[in-house]
């Protein structure tokens, strides 16, 4: 039952986190990149690249700006992710404060 609890705990900014995890994926594997060469495209280190796409690290506007730089297929999504993360009524302020 503990299992229940933590699925209907999920904030909206989760999700719309998660979302944008998926569609960076998607890129990466589109590109035909593993994950060493992927993190060396964006300029950031793997391991730091590890930690977003797993969600122990949340992203910060300089990662934001950085992917809609080098991904602007995605730039929509981000917009949407940056304008929504706005708008949550500061319920989602546990940013990264980590530069990139």
């Amino acid at each position: 039952m503990k299992g229940y609890y933590k699925i209907c705990s999920i904030t909206k900014m989760e999700v719309e986190q998660r979302n944008l995890i998926e569609a960076i994926e998607e890129e990466r594997i589109s590109r035909r990149m593993d994950q060493g060469e992927f993190s060396e495209f964006l300029g950031i280190s793997e391991s730091y690249y590890s930690m977003i796409k797993s969600g122990t690290r949340r992203f910060n506007l300089n990662i934001l700006i950085l992917l809609m730089q080098k991904l602007p297929a995605i730039t929509p999504g981000i917009t949407i992710f940056i304008t929504r993360q706005g708008n949550d009524g500061g319920k989602g302020k546990s940013h990264s404060k980590t530069g990139v």
